[in-house]
């Protein structure tokens, strides 16, 4: 028969390889790496907090008295 090779059907080659395309086209939808963003150090938050100038001098260094502390 033209659609058997060897006792393997031609149309399950074509299901892995729609599978494969697939999955590829999920992982590169959902898993890109920019996507996640880090969990920051609050200490890294307070300082970027106080260079912005968000917050005082007296009010960073009460802060991170705090955090040092914890």
């Amino acid at each position: 028969m033209w659609y058997m090779h060897n006792g393997y059907f031609w149309g399950m080659h074509f299901f892995w390889w729609a599978f494969l395309i697939v999955l590829i086209v999920i992982m590169a939808r959902y898993c890109k790496p920019g996507e996640k963003q880090k969990k920051k150090d609050p200490l890294q938050i307070l300082k970027e907090r106080f260079a912005k100038g968000e917050i005082t001098k007296e009010e960073y260094a009460e802060r991170k008295k705090i955090l040092e502390e914890s």
